[in-house]
């Protein structure tokens, strides 16, 4: 599954950084979703993949 990148990123006039865009990513795959608390993510490696962004800002996410 592909991730659009930076689909909050419109809605600021700040640059966000890697790990702004990856807390932002994971709230719309949630919410895309339809996910509830206890439901399962994609791994580490698939969010870094699919968000385009290094491991440290899917953690610091």
């Amino acid at each position: 599954m592909q991730i659009s990148r930076g689909v909050m990123s419109g809605l600021t006039t700040t640059p966000m950084t890697q790990s702004s865009t990856a807390i932002a990513e994971i709230k719309n795959y949630i919410l895309t979703k339809g996910l509830h608390p206890g439901d399962a993510l994609p791994t580490e490696s698939q969010l870094c993949t699919d968000l385009g962004v290094s491991r440290s800002s899917v953690r610091e996410a």
